[in-house]
């Protein structure tokens, strides 16, 4: 019963990015349509969603509370960038790879897959732990990350990667609207319902658009064409597998001493802690003059496989 349940919870994911796919696969859309989609979900949707979010499921006492899984949270993330440099020496991961892969075992797909798989699984009962969980690691993927992979392009390139890299640039309007909203939250500033309502209807084309995303830029990307050589297999176990289980760990071992978490909070971890690899790795790539081909077969790759990771994560979970 447990595992039909899980597998009910994410079938409509499935369809949902399958009906993205068949939709490019049959030219329905044409071929700017894609980018028209991110960019309404990255500068509109998701800011709009992030904020009304925030102010509707957190408060002051709300992030008190979620201290200690905030901490824990933290904590995986960082041994997270450990494991990725270990793994890389394990795995002789080259150098022009190195950043990138690191950065890919440490940092989630929050953006266009957790914030939908999260709502599909947990409800809007879940949304403060998944905010949590995105805050933390949308800053990691946006410092840490951004820096290691701009650390990636060889001699010849590095001192003018560092004068043109920037930062500011990379800097997500939905984690800005994060910051906004925590503002908001210190403050104690409420806005009109009517403008509230705004952002929730606006931040409601979040999950399908997102997952039609997804299913079409597979369709682009050609799954036929996914590079699987050693480093590409390399980077996505490390993220699909290896981190998860850090993630697991760490939040068992951490319960001990900072008191005990609810199911639910325990669960939207994990479940986070096992997405694909962040789907902007390849912009990083492309701006740092790194391999950009590499990165897209690392996003590609475990991308298509969260399909089969993500059902048997929840089975173990019994959600």
């Amino acid at each position: 019963m447990a595992f039909l349940a899980s597998i009910q919870g994410v079938i409509p994911i499935l369809l949902i990015i399958l009906l993205g796919y068949e939709m490019q696969d049959r030219h329905f859309v044409s071929d700017d349509f894609t980018d028209n989609v991110s960019k309404i979900i990255m500068n509109i949707a998701l800011p709009a969603a992030v904020f009304a979010s925030m102010v509707k499921y957190m408060s002051l006492d709300m992030l008190g509370s979620l201290s200690e899984g905030i901490t824990l949270v933290g904590i995986s993330v960082l041994l997270w960038y450990g494991l990725g440099w270990v793994w890389a020496k394990i795995t002789h991961v080259p150098a022009g790879r190195n950043g990138s892969f690191v950065a890919a075992v440490a940092n989630t797909n929050t953006l266009f897959i957790g914030w939908p798989l999260n709502l599909a699984l947990f409800g809007e009962q879940a949304m403060p732990y998944f905010l949590a969980y995105f805050f933390f690691c949308n800053i990691s993927c946006w410092t840490i990350g951004a820096f290691l992979v701009a650390e990636d392009p060889v001699l010849s390139y590095r001192q003018k990667v560092r004068r043109h890299f920037d930062l500011k640039k990379l800097v997500p309007p939905p984690l800005v609207s994060c910051v906004v909203a925590f503002a908001f939250l210190l403050t104690g500033i409420t806005l009109p319902d009517a403008l509230l309502n705004t952002f929730n209807y606006v931040g409601s084309l979040v999950t399908p658009l997102s997952l039609l995303y997804i299913g079409m830029t597979l369709q682009k990307a050609g799954i036929r064409n996914i590079s699987l050589d050693r480093d590409t297999v390399a980077g996505f176990t490390g993220r699909l597998i290896l981190a998860p289980a850090v993630m697991a760990a760490v939040l068992i071992v951490g319960q001990r001493f900072l008191g005990p978490m609810s199911a639910l909070e325990f669960d939207t971890y994990i479940v986070q802690s096992s997405l694909p690899i962040m789907a902007v790795l390849p912009i990083m790539a492309n701006e740092a003059h790194g391999d950009v081909r590499y990165a897209t077969s690392m996003v590609t790759a475990s991308t298509v496989l969260f399909a089969a990771v993500i059902p048997l994560v929840v089975l173990v979970l019994g959600v």
